[in-house]
């Protein structure tokens, strides 16, 4: 089980580095799966990643809901979390046209 505050503080240490990166981590606490992604603000600014949109899309496709900003999304889903990685590459690539 992974706490949502450590995924968090995970996470806000990416958004804070001064190079372009984008970060997406899942922790199982009460029986859900939850999902925080994030992209630093170098990613946002110079390639316009927004992994809030990318979180709405990807989202509902297992199952779950969620958003947020372009630096940071969160939301649940169901099930293993490897396909949900594996769809917002493939969401992240498609936008960076990569």
């Amino acid at each position: 089980e992974t706490d949502k505050e450590t995924m968090t503080a995970w996470v806000d240490s990416v958004q804070e580095r001064n190079e372009p990166m984008v970060v997406v981590a899942a922790g199982v606490s009460e029986g859900k799966t939850s999902i925080i992604a994030a992209a630093s603000a170098k990613a946002v600014a110079d390639f316009k990643v927004d992994v809030g949109a990318i979180a709405k899309d990807v989202f509902p496709k297992f199952g779950g809901r969620g958003g947020g900003t372009p630096g940071f999304a969160q939301g649940s889903i169901t099930g293993e979390p490897s396909a949900f990685f594996e769809a917002f590459a493939a969401a992240l690539k498609q936008r960076l046209g990569v």
